[in-house]
């Protein structure tokens, strides 16, 4: 029996010798469980960092050679801002009425991050028009496996075309 975060190292045994620990996928295949998927975010985020994104792509509508990279505005989720405390209705009536002030701090919170990306998106010029609305983008994007799992995962992403 080994924990998670032992997963791919290498441990002695209580026995003496040593045993190379499975990667975690294949733990979590030996008891039952699905293998942990990448979450299409972290994917895209690696895949723009290397270059790696649509290299040597065909149109993703026909299938021709494609002539033009659109860039894709895709916003998948923005950072909420949240501000609490201050002064209580009640504080503010009672300082107005008898002379005092009590100031309570204001808190701001963050919650989540934004996740932003320019994605590039090969199409060739003849099909480049069927590529406007944000539903005609995200029809496009869905050809595209990563972009398809980053759409599935944020139904709601707002996108539109960046250039031209």
């Amino acid at each position: 029996m080994v924990r998670e975060g032992l997963a791919g190292t290498r441990r002695q045994c209580q026995c003496g010798r040593v045993m190379v620990v499975p990667p975690l996928h294949e733990l979590r295949r030996q008891i039952g469980l699905r293998p942990y998927e990448v979450s299409p975010e972290l994917v895209i985020e690696h895949l723009l960092t290397t270059g790696d994104l649509l290299k040597d792509h065909d149109c993703v509508l026909c299938g021709a050679p494609a002539d033009e990279r659109l860039l894709i505005e895709t916003e998948c989720e923005r950072c909420q801002v949240r501000e609490s405390g201050g002064m209580p209705w009640p504080a503010l009536i009672a300082g107005l009425l008898f002379g005092f002030w009590v100031f309570l701090r204001r808190e701001t919170r963050e919650y989540g991050k934004d996740k932003i990306y320019r994605l590039p998106l090969a199409v060739c010029r003849e099909c480049r028009l069927q590529v406007r609305s944000a539903k005609q983008v995200k029809e496009a994007m869905r050809r595209v496996p990563e972009y398809g799992r980053l759409l599935g995962k944020f139904p709601d992403a707002k996108v539109w075309v960046c250039n031209g």
